[in-house]
């Protein structure tokens, strides 16, 4: 993919603030520029209004491309700094020889084009047959991106930013969060014309909650359904499901019977006795496969009863059973 609007810049995971810009320069000085251009990230990070640590980022940048995007951030909070001014200079004639590629997800570069990056497996095209066929993701790095996306929510193009996240919640395979964000992203300008396909093509897929307070239960219901044509959305507890469901209407719920605050049945009950909900189908999640678990699911309201585990196949046997 061609270089984006937004400057590459690599997500970082969190470090203490507050003495990363000395600590990085210290290091700068010493040569040790892998480890200071890990602070500087930080620092940039932490206040991205520094002109300083955007000027000795810079300075251990890994390549021109990256130099130059942090100078370009130097002169647009100080216009007159004349030490990145003339490095610019310098650079800029350097860059125009050498076309770069780059995955805005990792911050990978490569002197090839390409859709599918070679580091972190994201698709980079909106090509969704191809996303939500691919099963390689760094996920840990691509949840790196959506957290240093919106860090620059403040001093990056908004279009960008939304569309940008739309991209990373798509190769985690949360079509519900990036349909979201490609709204987002279609209401800002002229640009979000390129967004029309792609946002009616996940709007068609049949919206499907999760509630389960085990996160990997509810990645797993997730990957499925979302690889077999239907938009899921992921929630860790009752209370917000009460509020989330009235909201955003799903057609199908899965709901775990074990669950803090408020059990799956007492839930199920909640949904069943409100007029906007009580004709959606409930299917309870149990790692109790009893008698009275099933007839307390019944009287509660549920449409049909899942003991954990279950393979994908059991799953979406189910779905499809009350899913048309």
């Amino acid at each position: 993919m061609t270089k984006m609007a937004l400057e590459k810049v690599m997500p970082t995971k969190k470090i203490p603030a507050g003495n990363a810009l000395a600590d990085a320069i210290d290091l700068a000085r010493q040569g040790r520029k892998s480890e200071a251009r890990w602070l500087l990230q930080e620092a940039c990070r932490t206040d991205p209004s520094n002109a300083k640590a955007w000027l000795w980022r810079a300075s251990v940048a890994e390549g021109v491309p990256e130099a130059i995007n942090c100078l370009d951030r130097v002169l647009a909070l100080e216009p007159e700094n004349s030490t990145a001014r003339g490095w610019l200079d310098r650079l800029r004639p350097t860059v125009v020889e050498v076309e770069t590629y780059h995955c805005f997800l990792c911050a990978y570069e490569g002197a090839e084009e390409f859709t599918q990056c070679p580091k972190c497996r994201s698709i980079l095209s909106l090509d969704l047959e191809a996303i939500f066929r691919n099963q390689g993701v760094d996920g840990r790095q691509v949840q790196r991106a959506i957290e240093h996306f919106k860090a620059l929510k403040d001093t990056a193009d908004p279009f960008d930013i939304e569309y940008f996240l739309g991209m990373a919640h798509l190769n985690l395979q949360d079509s519900d969060a990036a349909l979201r964000h490609f709204r987002r992203a279609a209401q800002i300008d002229e640009r979000g014309a390129q967004l029309s396909d792609t946002i009616a093509a996940l709007s068609k897929r049949p919206l499907i909650m999760t509630v389960d307070d085990c996160l990997t239960i509810r990645a797993m219901v997730a990957r499925t359904l979302e690889r077999n044509g239907y938009r899921c959305l992921q929630v860790g507890g009752s209370v917000e499901a009460l509020t989330r469901i009235e909201n955003e209407k799903p057609e199908f719920i899965l709901l775990d019977v074990t669950m803090p605050f408020m059990d799956g049945y007492t839930l199920c009950k909640a949904i069943k006795g409100r007029p906007s909900t009580k004709r959606t189908s409930v299917v309870m999640l149990s790692g109790q496969d009893g008698f009275l678990d099933k007839v307390k699911g019944r009287l509660a309201g549920a449409s049909d009863y899942l003991t954990k585990p279950f393979e994908p196949a059991v799953l979406l046997r189910v779905v499809r059973k009350y899913v048309h």
